[in-house]
């Protein structure tokens, strides 16, 4: 079968699962699903989004690919695509068909289908805006604007509203969700967070990482640590750049552990563990005794020389061993007469 007939077929097969008239209009509404759901989807999910969406285009919005393919392209593991799959559908960008093989009847590749649904999610949500009125002279002969107008509005069009002041612009990055026009208190770090932990929390809601640094100090004071350098986390991070840089690249590790699905508890409670560790393992280190290298070593006069004088050396015994032992014996004691020769 040559390449044509055989993307015919596949043109024939999907054509009716296609919701977008042009491959324009698709990106255009991707990119409206991206900003809109900024805050929960994870930089993996929106790669999986983007890898799906080059693929669609034989039919507009609709991809046939193996998960494999897709672990292969991301670099992820077929577990962490899943998961961002199953996220795309539940957030109704995605519709995921499954499909089986002909022959042997197994499962074969998903069709992944991209959704137009997001625009009219988003109109509704401009719709049910709470608008400050503005008193002017001409206020009874505006037009009022309806859900029902914004749901049927074009892509590009609802685009150009996105844009206008009746929303809260997009974050000069346009990577973020959203929001209503009403005045809204963004919750900031702890004042004294480390600039370590503020590394290791990037990507991370500010909430999170703020119970993520109370769980951190926890585990200081739980360690010991705190009590013994009479210091606070926030000093000795300021103090001691080793042990800060240590602390910022185990807490990243289990940031980006976790987002890949490779823990299989909270974030909070394996943060908790590993500061613990790292805390524990520092206080040992501080604990242990030191030599102080520029201080002249007394060969007679040291914990190890006196060791050594009172130590009591006996003279070594050489034991023959038994190579009998053990052996069992006859007993000799019986009459040579009884014997029949």
């Amino acid at each position: 079968m040559t390449n044509a007939t055989t993307n015919k077929h596949y043109m024939s097969e999907y054509a009716n699962l296609s919701q977008f008239d042009s491959i324009e209009v698709m990106d255009e509404t991707i990119a409206i699903a991206k900003s809109y759901h900024a805050e929960e989807l994870s930089y993996t999910q929106m790669e999986v989004l983007d890898f799906i969406a080059q693929h669609a285009v034989k039919v507009v919005g609709v991809a046939k690919l193996l998960v494999q393919t897709i672990a292969d392209a991301v670099g992820k593991s077929l577990r962490t695509i899943n998961y961002a799959t199953k996220k795309l559908e539940d957030l109704g960008i995605l519709h995921k068909v499954e499909t089986r093989r002909k022959k042997s009847g197994g499962l074969g590749a998903n069709v992944y289908v991209v959704s137009n649904t997001i625009a009219e999610s988003v109109a509704e949500s401009v719709a049910e805006r709470p608008c400050d009125e503005i008193p002017c002279e001409s206020k009874d002969e505006q037009p009022k604007i309806e859900s029902e107008t914004l749901s049927k509005t074009p892509v590009k069009t609802l685009i150009k509203t996105l844009n206008n002041k009746t929303l809260k612009d997009f974050e000069k990055n346009n990577n973020t969700n959203l929001v209503k026009d009403i005045d809204l208190v963004e919750t900031q770090l702890f004042a004294d967070t480390p600039q370590c932990l503020r590394t290791a929390y990037a990507g991370l809601e500010n909430d999170l990482g703020n119970k993520l640094t109370k769980d951190i100090v926890l585990a200081f004071k739980k360690s010991g640590l705190s009590q013994k350098t009479e210091w606070t986390l926030q000093e000795l991070c300021t103090q001691d750049d080793l042990f800060a840089t240590e602390l910022s690249t185990r807490i990243r590790d289990c940031v980006i552990k976790h987002r890949n699905g490779d823990i299989h508890t909270t974030l909070g409670g394996y943060i908790y563990t590993t500061a613990l560790e790292m805390f524990k393992d520092r206080l040992t280190m501080i604990e242990a005794p030191t030599v102080d290298p520029n201080e002249e070593l007394d060969l007679f006069n040291n914990e190890f020389a006196s060791i050594l004088k009172n130590a009591k050396i006996e003279r070594p015994i050489f034991v023959m061993p038994n190579v009998y032992a053990g052996v069992h014996t006859v007993s000799n004691d019986f009459n040579n007469d009884d014997l029949p020769y």
